[in-house]
């Protein structure tokens, strides 16, 4: 039997951080929703989550996980004295840009393959950037590279967790978010050549596009913004109808809207969406008010599409 407490990274040897994450996500968000994240609940975990709300991102990833993430970050961060204290004080590994005359990652890597080998969990946005499109960007290869090396340094039972954050509204103060962990990919199995390195191209690039395509299936992955509030407009107007009583959850709006944008019909769906959402606009009313019967434009035709 697992002895959480004393795994690598485990809040019980971080009490003073999990009291300090704990009391700012509080602040920040009014709910923190979960569905499952036992996947990186132990052994070595690369955790790979899209980045739609800069710092933010890391914080709620923090104050959810099972135990400490070893985050990798900016290098330009470290610039700020007291700030790169702090990313000390959390375990973050630096990723250099450029910033201070090099490229080469030599320590990243070496730092993220010896956090993974004792067991730890580490977490990369693999797009490398703040997205401010509601979409997945291109994922770069250092995700795929880590883990390669990683496994050709000895570390078994390597799993690659993509992990979606669905903002209800990401420059809302108290809003609510939802964090969804996606299909794992375990290493051993997708990776049967031992004698695989992260200097084989081909390999890193295939691995690449399978961490991408796990992470579009797991966090918002729409073509634009006016695509995004369709669908989720949609989505939410569909879940009310069930209970016009009970608020709809982030969590299956997000998750009914994913699965519309991947309809043969979400154009249609979208334009209908629109006129609804401009029809309440106009009226100045909400979909919690028309789910009640008392709107001219009948709900109807967003539901019969869904």
């Amino acid at each position: 039997m697992v002895d959480h407490e004393a795994a690598p990274g485990s809040w019980a040897r971080n009490r003073l951080l999990r009291r300090v994450v704990d009391g700012l996500a509080f602040l920040t968000w009014r709910e923190v929703a979960i569905d499952d994240l036992g996947a990186t609940a132990e052994g070595p975990v690369l955790l790979v989550a899209n980045h739609f709300g800069g710092f933010a991102d890391a914080l709620v990833l923090m104050s959810v996980l099972p135990r400490r993430p070893r985050i990798l970050a900016d290098d330009s961060i470290w610039k700020v004295r007291v700030v790169g204290w702090l990313m000390d004080w959390v375990g973050a590994i630096p990723v250099h840009r450029g910033h201070r005359g090099t490229t080469d990652n030599t320590d990243m890597f070496a730092a993220a393959h010896r956090a993974l080998a004792d067991g730890e969990l580490v977490l990369i946005f693999p797009e490398g950037i703040t997205r401010e499109e509601p979409s997945i960007g291109e994922v770069r290869s250092g995700a795929a590279r880590i883990a390669i090396g990683a496994r050709g340094h000895g570390v078994s039972g390597l799993r690659i967790v993509p992990v979606g954050l669905h903002y209800e509204d990401k420059a809302a103060f108290r809003s609510v978010v939802y964090v969804r962990e996606g299909r794992p990919i375990e290493l051993d199995r997708d990776l049967e050549d031992e004698r695989i390195t992260d200097l084989d191209r081909a390999e890193v690039e295939r691995l690449t596009e399978v961490i991408a395509g796990r992470l579009r299936d797991t966090a918002p992955d729409y073509d634009d913004w006016r695509e995004a509030r369709a669908l989720q407009m949609a989505a939410e107007a569909f879940l009310r109808s069930m209970d016009p009583d009970e608020g709809v959850p982030v969590g299956l709006r997000d998750r009914l809207g994913a699965w519309l944008a991947r309809r043969d019909d979400v154009d249609d769906l979208v334009a209908v969406a629109d006129r609804y959402r401009l029809a309440l606009s106009r009226l100045g009313a909400t979909d919690a008010w028309a789910s009640r019967g008392q709107a001219l434009l009948s709900r109807r035709r967003i539901i019969t599409v869904v």
